[in-house]
């Protein structure tokens, strides 16, 4: 058994509404899956991104990421699984460090069949496994993140690539 503790933020989403709006990514209908294996901290930012305004799906794992695409039909820019349609991802928000396949292997190995997805990383503390896979710096962000923080980094993954595509 282990604690996790996590620092205290003050903050609340909207304080930068200037510098937000300056961006100008509209997110309704942007669909997010999130990779976390922490139950506590997937939970979280669930509940911040759904705040925001996306749609998240969420996986406890990049496994269970994988075997979700892999089962996948794409039909009219939606993923169809079971009959159920989802929105395509706009992004990939994960976890560096997770049991059995780390983020950066999960976008590797999604980068074979969805080149064009982008994926932004919550790190901690493995800059040296993003450099392993030669991760860009400007598709990490540091954890603890305000809700500001994770809005404005996902809005500028989303528009340099909106920009690259």
């Amino acid at each position: 058994e282990f604690e996790v503790y996590f620092p205290v933020i003050k903050g609340r989403f909207g304080s930068k509404e200037v510098q937000l709006q300056q961006l100008n990514t509209p997110i309704q209908g942007k669909h997010i899956i999130l990779l976390e294996d922490h139950e506590l901290v997937r939970k979280s930012l669930i509940l911040t991104l759904s705040h925001i305004g996306f749609q998240v799906t969420a996986f406890p794992s990049g496994i269970d990421f994988i075997a979700w695409l892999n089962k996948a039909k794409i039909e009219d820019g939606s993923i169809v699984i079971n009959q159920d349609h989802h929105p395509f991802p706009s992004l990939v928000l994960s976890d560096v460090v997770m049991p059995e396949k780390s983020g950066p292997e999960v976008w590797r190995e999604v980068r074979e069949t969805y080149p064009n997805l982008p994926f932004l990383f919550l790190t901690g503390y493995a800059d040296e496994m993003l450099n392993k896979y030669n991760v860009p710096a400007h598709l990490s962000l540091t954890k603890p993140a305000t809700s500001d923080q994770l809005y404005i980094k996902i809005c500028e993954v989303l528009t340099t690539h909106k920009d690259k595509s």
